[in-house]
């Protein structure tokens, strides 16, 4: 593995010890709050604190802003990979 991507494994594990930062647009997470999946997520993950930045923008996970980004729709921009986790 590249030292580099080494580097950033590493602190993906480091900060994912404390927390885990999920950014989504709003109506989102209103879907996921009024959902029983927090409850479940807490149950299996106790030591795990989420924390959602509500946003549309494109937040770079390489950099660190956040380690999950949720969106809806579809991701036709060639940079994004999209994997459906659920339908309305």
């Amino acid at each position: 593995m590249a030292p580099a991507l080494q580097q950033q494994v590493q602190r993906a594990q480091r900060d994912a010890a404390d927390g885990l930062r999920v950014a989504c647009p709003e109506p989102l997470l209103l879907r996921i709050t009024r959902s029983p999946l927090l409850e479940r997520f807490a149950r299996r993950h106790p030591q795990l604190k989420l924390e959602f930045v509500m946003s549309d923008k494109c937040l770079d996970l390489g950099k660190g802003d956040v380690d999950i980004a949720l969106r809806s729709g579809d991701t036709d921009d060639g940079e994004f990979v999209g994997r459906t986790i659920g339908e309305s």
